[in-house]
Parts: C-alpha cells; sequence; structure tokens
C-alpha cells in the first residue's frame, strides 16, 4: 500500500469525524518542516558524533601514552610500566583511572565514558608484556642488580636474558631448538627464576637450560658459564617483571642468543665456551685432557681415577659432564689407554692431587653405614667434616662434589632428596650424645625448659662452650630427636 493510499483510507475511515480529519490534514501540511526539523537533528548528531569519535580517538592515544598498561593473557595479570619500573595493578584500579580522567576532561566525552573504558581495556588486553620497550634505567636496573652478584659480567648477563628472552618469544621454534647446559650450581637460582616466571606467564620457560648433559648434539649445545652464583630472592621476586621485560627486549634487539655472541658481544672467553661443543668434538676434548691432566709413567691408573681426574679437567674449564661414561671408555680406547678387561688406564699418571684418595681413607676411617643405627647426617654436614678432617687444603671439596663422589665410590649409598645420608654415625661427632651432654647439664643445673627452642638454645651454648662451636644440629634435628626419648 503506497502512501495516497493510505491518506485516502484514512479520510475515508474518519469522514464523519471532522476532528481527527482537521488534525490529519495539520499534520500533512506541517509534515515538511517537521522532517527538516529531524534532518537538522540527524546531521547535528551526526556533526557531534564525529566530533566526539575524534575526541574520544585523541583521547585514548593520549591516555595510553602517558599511563602504559601491559596484561599477560595466560594468566590475566594487568601491568603498569611507570618508566622504572613493572608493577601489578588491578583492572578495578585501570578502570577507575580511565573513568576518573575522563570525568575530568573538558572535551563532552562524559556521556560516553564507559563506551570507551570498554574500548581501552580490550586494546589493554591486546597489548602483552613482550611488546613493551623498557627505558634505560630499568635495563641498567636490571643489569646492575644480576651483575656481579650471579653473572660474571654484564656480557653474560645480557647473554643469560636473550636466552630467556628467545624462549618467551618461542624463536627457538623457528630453529633447531639449542639446548644450554649450565653448572649443577646453577640449580638453585634457576629454580627460583622459574618459580617466578611461572607465577607471572602460568608456563616455564627455561625448560632449555640443562644441569646435565644427556648425550645431545654438540651443534645444538651451548654452555652457560655460571658457577655457583649467588641468588637475590628479594631482587627476582620483586623485580621479575622488569627483568623478564629486558629479557623480551634484548632478544628482539639482538635477534637471537646466538647472533649476540656473533654480532654484538666482543668478549672472546664467553665466546669460546659458550660455542665450545659446537666448535669441537669428543675426541679433541679428551685429547686435550689428557694432555693438560696427566703425564706418561710406567704405571697404570684406575679407570675410577682417571674419571675423577676427567671431572676435575671439567670444573676446571667451567664445564658441565658433556661426554658420557661409556663414550669416555671409548674415546680412552681409540687412544689406547683404556684396557677394558682389567678397567685400568695404561702407563699415565695424575700431574694433579687426588681428593678421591683422601675421600676414600676419610671414609674408611670416621664413617661408619648400617641399618641398625638410628641417626642422619645432611650432605652440607658430611662435607664440613671432610674438610676440617683433610689436611692440605687445595683437597677442600664442596657439595656437589662431595655428592658426585659418593655416588661414584659407594653407589649403594643412597642420598635422600639429594641431602640426607640415613643409618650413618660419624667417629668424628656423635649428635645425638652431644645432645644428651647438654640436656643431663641442663637438668643438673636445673634449667628450666618450657619447651623446644629453650632447650635447644641451651644446646647451642653448650656445645659452643664445651666443642668451640663445631658442628651443631638443627633445630629440626634436634626436635626430632628429643621427641624420642
Amino acid at each position: 500500500m503506497n502512501q495516497n493510499d493510505i491518506i485516502l483510507e484514512l479520510r475515508e475511515k474518519y469522514k464523519q469525524n471532522t476532528y481527527i480529519l482537521q488534525k490529519l490534514d495539520n499534520y500533512i501540511t506541517n509534515l515538511p518542516g517537521l522532517l527538516k526539523n529531524l534532518e537538522d537533528d540527524y546531521n547535528k548528531r551526526n556533526a557531534r558524533k564525529e566530533e566526539l569519535t575524534k575526541e574520544r580517538d585523541v583521547f585514548m592515544e593520549n591516555f595510553l601514552a602517558e599511563n602504559q598498561y601491559y596484561y599477560i593473557p595466560q594468566t590475566e595479570i594487568f601491568l603498569f610500566y611507570n618508566k622504572l619500573h613493572y608493577r601489578r595493578i588491578s583492572e578495578d584500579d585501570i578502570v577507575h583511572k580511565i573513568l576518573q580522567t575522563i570525568s575530568s576532561d573538558e572535551k563532552g566525552l562524559n556521556t560516553w565514558k564507559y563506551k570507551i573504558k570498554t574500548s581501552m581495556i580490550k586494546i589493554i588486553k591486546d597489548t602483552p608484556l613482550h611488546k613493551s620497550i623498557p627505558e634505560s634505567e630499568t635495563i641498567q636496573f636490571v643489569l646492575s642488580n644480576l651483575y656481579p652478584n650471579t653473572f660474571k659480567s654484564k656480557n653474560h648477563t645480557k647473554y643469560f636474558l636473550t636466552i630467556i628472552g628467545d624462549s618467551i618469544l618461542k624463536k627457538e621454534e623457528k630453529d633447531d631448538k639449542l639446548i644450554f647446559i649450565a653448572d649443577p650450581s646453577f640449580k638453585e637460582f634457576l629454580n627460583y627464576f622459574s618459580q617466578q616466571i611461572y607465577s607471572c606467564f602460568g608456563k616455564n620457560f627455561t625448560d632449555m637450560i640443562k644441569l646435565k648433559y644427556y648425550d645431545h648434539v654438540y651443534d645444538q649445545c651451548r654452555i652457560l658459564d655460571i658457577v655457583d652464583p649467588r641468588t637475590n630472592h628479594d631482587f627476582i621476586k620483586n623485580n621479575i617483571l622488569d627483568i623478564l621485560s629486558v629479557c623480551c627486549h634484548y632478544s628482539r634487539r639482538y635477534e637471537s642468543s646466538d647472533n649476540f655472541l656473533k654480532s654484538h658481544c666482543y668478549d672472546i672467553t664467553l665466546n669460546d665456551t659458550a660455542l665450545f661443543l659446537k666448535t669441537n668434538t669428543a675426541e679433541n676434548i679428551v685429547a686435550k685432557f689428557i694432555q693438560e691432566f696427566t703425564t706418561n709413567d710406567d704405571k697404570n691408573m684406575t679407570y675410577r681415577n682417571v674419571y675423577f681426574l676427567w671431572r676435575e679437567f671439567l670444573k676446571k674449564n667451567n664445564l658441565p659432564c658433556i661426554i658420557s661414561q661409556s663414550n669416555f671408555k671409548q674415546q680412552l680406547q681409540q687412544m689406547k689407554i683404556y684396557d677394558s678387561d682389567k678397567d685400568i688406564c695404561l702407563n699415565i699418571k695424575s700431574k694433579m692431587p687426588s681428593h678421591w684418595e683422601t675421600f676414600s681413607k676419610f671414609w674408611s676411617q670416621n664413617i661408619v653405614i648400617n641399618d641398625n643405627i638410628d641417626d642422619v647426617f645432611e650432605i652440607d654436614e658430611l662435607t664440613s667434616l671432610f674438610n676440617k678432617w683433610v689436611k692440605n687444603s687445595k683437597l677442600h671439596i664442596n657439595e656437589e662434589q662431595f655428592k658426585e663422589t659418593i655416588n661414584w665410590m659407594y653407589p649403594d649409598i643412597g642420598v635422600e632428596n639429594e641431602r640426607y645420608i640415613y643409618n650413618i654415625s660419624c667417629k668424628l661427632w656423635d649428635k645425638q650424645n652431644h645432645i644428651d651432654l647438654a640436656l643431663n647439664a641442663m637438668k643438673t643445673q636445673k634449667e628450666n625448659s618450657f619447651n623446644n627452642l629453650d632447650s635447644y638454645k641451651y644446646y647451642c651454648k653448650y656445645v659452643k662452650k664445651y666443642y668451640d662451636g663445631n658442628y651443631i644440629v638443627s633445630k629440626k634435628y634436634f626436635e626430632d630427636y628429643i621427641e624420642k626419648l
């Protein structure tokens, strides 16, 4: 039905109603003016909308430039960067800041503030941490706290951070995946660092770093020259976002960890160490060991002693155990040094002091292992006992060396949780007897003990007085023992 038919139908319908017909005529007569007003209002609204859209875009651009927000989608964490530090921030705080800024704006955006808020939150959620560019102050803050505390130089620090950045940006998926091998002493730092990364991303980006060599292809292996790093837990925990932003920044800047070594690092020692396996073979590594650590002799060495000497060679060169024992023996056989039938190495002797021989004497003279012995020693306690017992300070060893020696020389002895050895006694330190003596002295002197802590404090004073403070058991050991009494 067209418009004329509608009007005719209305006139026919209301032909007996003068009032309605008069109204109809008035509407038709005034319709051009009414439509003109509607058109003007429509144009004004469009013009205002276009103006507000431009103002909105300018506002959003300026706001996000002045307030750097980022988002980690894996853990739904919002971040704020104040051009020095990245810190977590709640979505509510961001929304409040947006609405507050809009309300104080004089461009008339207040009516659109909730739409603007929604759009800006969406933009922030599409802005991940790795797209940020940390300021120079942030970069230097990270570097100055990791070097020299953890890493040997700034180049060592940059190399490590680039490796982590490559992992976060998944660059290893584009090429052959590299394996980075570090000394076991890096374990504490690496574990804590990994925990903090996981708290941010809900994922571990340090899987490519290994503390042991497992027959990886040499060409894909890189050595992380990190030995006995000090772990500043507070710095890592409080500034992990700063660290990760710098990691991603270096990965983008240097393209990859290998390219950092190739084009941006002029530390020859770092390059040689990192690329040691890439540029060497098992044959020439073992040959270098034999040349540097042994000399010709008319006597023979047991394979066990040669293997310990090999471990010393690795430590001297800051290398992990990069050759399996079977491969190591194979290399020695090819050099006509190893006799597999007798398990000896022919016509060589060591140029270095042999701490494992001293260790064997220490163990046989002072340690008793028996299932009937109800006692436990920690590795650090046994290491201290050995180092105080040995006369030559050059033969001192650390806890990792102690565990390695135990595992190699006494494989039947289990080290629980890499820390405890049970059913053991030591002639140099009768732990339980010292506690008994202290408790008896406390009773004799009518010292009142209200709790385990008071008793432990008395025990510590007793040992310091009568045993020069040597060998004090841990509070947990003390409490566990007196609970059995």
